[in-house]
């Protein structure tokens, strides 16, 4: 039964969260200050039968917020488990925390939402992509992902390549995660089951952009002949009328295309053998197509789950004219 106690602590839970949201860093970095997720972690450590429900989502909810954009937050989510007593383990951190509750069968998709929006905001620190990469997340993701493959977990996939795409933008992540094994296949995986629907293939395009900018990730595209030819597909689709409004549908064919961009950026073996199969061919014919309607439409609005081209560094944006295969573009 809820006692005032209760009450008043999801209260106080709610106040934050509220407070929290888009809030300037400097009043994030005084909630760390204040200690704030030390005592979030001593909640979600109570006894379930003390721990209400909406006392666990507001947490969570409350977390999420508290580490968007906020470096000290991401750090915390690492620093507070707080020092062993002699002869004990050390406390689990908050981070471990999440990713425990992530990864949960039976976790309801308005937890699942929440503790993917924390770790997708902790990928921005080093420290927090260590700790995770040494816990065995991305295996763990990507073994969760490859469950929903068969089609009917679309929220917990989405929620999935939201993490996976947010950790890209970062060198330290994105080098962990371009090593996970059978990584291409489970992404191929996801293509196919989820082959009409955009919020799986804009991501999954998206997340495939950025790890094709390393060296193993340019290797390991170029043999997955099953990615290479769904990229190669979303980025002929036909572009739309001058008239007609832009739609998710654009923003893949953007994505799929700034893969073959990013596998082809400083690699003349890359360009070779695209062009040996006729991808490059292809793909210049796409782009005359669309040069020739030259549609006039307004770029979609990105909402808080869109992921922008321009979030890694400006060494990597797209040199401008040329074509496909490099001429006058700067792509060799």
């Amino acid at each position: 039964a809820w006692g005032e106690p209760e009450r008043e602590a999801l209260r106080l839970l709610t106040l934050l969260k509220n407070l929290l949201h888009a809030a300037p860093r400097g009043l994030k970095r005084e909630c760390v200050l204040a200690k704030a997720p030390q005592a979030i972690q001593r909640l979600l450590n109570l006894p379930a039968a003390r721990l209400h429900r909406p006392l666990t989502l507001e947490a969570y909810a409350l977390l999420a917020n508290l580490v968007a954009a906020s470096p000290e937050g991401q750090d915390a989510m690492v620093e507070s488990g707080g020092a062993a007593a002699a002869g004990l383990p050390r406390a689990p951190t908050l981070l471990h925390l999440v990713m425990t509750r992530a990864l949960s069968p039976t976790l309801a998709p308005e937890h699942l939402k929440d503790c993917c929006s924390i770790l997708a905001a902790c990928g921005a620190s080093q420290a927090c992509a260590t700790v995770a990469h040494k816990a065995g997340l991305a295996s763990s993701l990507l073994a969760m992902l490859d469950q929903a493959n068969d089609g009917s977990h679309t929220e917990r996939a989405a929620e999935v390549l939201h993490v996976l795409v947010k950790w890209s933008f970062h060198q330290t992540p994105r080098c962990f995660l371009v090593t996970e094994k059978g990584l291409m296949d489970v992404l191929a995986r996801s293509r196919d089951a989820f082959p009409t629907l955009e919020r799986v293939r804009g991501p999954l395009a998206l997340l495939l952009r950025n790890l094709a900018l390393t060296s193993e990730g340019k290797v390991r595209l170029l043999g997955s002949d099953r990615l290479l030819a769904a990229l190669l597909q979303d980025a002929e689709s036909p572009c739309p009328t001058a008239r007609a409004p832009a739609t998710m549908q654009d923003r893949v064919r953007a994505y799929s295309a700034a893969a073959f961009w990013a596998l082809l950026y400083n690699s003349s073996k890359a360009r070779a053998e695209l062009r040996r199969r006729g991808v490059l061919t292809r793909l210049d014919a796409a782009r005359s197509r669309m040069l020739i309607s030259r549609p006039s439409f307004p770029t979609p609005e990105h909402s808080e789950r869109s992921f922008p081209l321009d979030q890694t560094n400006q060494n990597n944006a797209r040199p401008s004219g040329g074509n496909i295969h490099g001429e006058a573009s700067g792509l060799e």
